[in-house]
């Protein structure tokens, strides 16, 4: 299965993660956006976004990328490992906006994984908008509406 990094063990909200596989693929994420900055976007216009284990990326790299970042997307995400962050967590980061949204009906990963990722975020001082939908693991068109405005509000300032 392709993956960002390895899931060594998943059973309900406990979880054990190749921690040196999340390492490689932020710095995977990195590159894109030292990419986009070499084509002379500068990371405070940048947005990361992610579903799943992507979610789980975009936690990672945006709250330790060392420069500032224009936001956070996490679709039905959560934390794999708040160690890691913990050792390398970002000032320039720390009031960035998430916008963060899970499943109520959430078979692959509980809601209360992406409530603990909320919870994580905004100790951090970061400027989360929580939303859940009645749905699975998956994206719903009241989810994609409240994305849409929230990400037009930050664009429009």
């Amino acid at each position: 299965m392709r993956a960002w990094y390895d899931i060594l063990s998943f059973e309900g909200i406990n979880r054990r993660v190749d921690e040196k596989g999340i390492v490689a693929s932020v710095e995977r994420v990195r590159a894109l956006i030292k990419e986009q900055n070499a084509r002379g976007i500068p990371s405070e216009r940048i947005f990361i976004a992610g579903f799943s284990q992507g979610g789980a990326m975009t936690y990672h790299t945006g709250l330790t990328h060392p420069e500032k970042l224009a936001g956070l997307i996490v679709l039905s995400g959560y934390i794999p490992s708040e160690g890691v962050i913990d050792e390398s967590l970002s000032a320039a980061n720390r009031g960035i906006s998430i916008f963060a949204a899970h499943g109520t009906f959430d078979d692959v990963l509980n809601v209360s994984l992406g409530e603990q990722a909320c919870e994580f975020a905004r100790a951090q001082g970061c400027n989360v908008e929580w939303h859940t939908y009645p749905m699975p693991h998956s994206v719903c068109m009241e989810e994609v509406e409240a994305l849409r405005l929230w990400l037009g509000a930050r664009l429009a300032s």
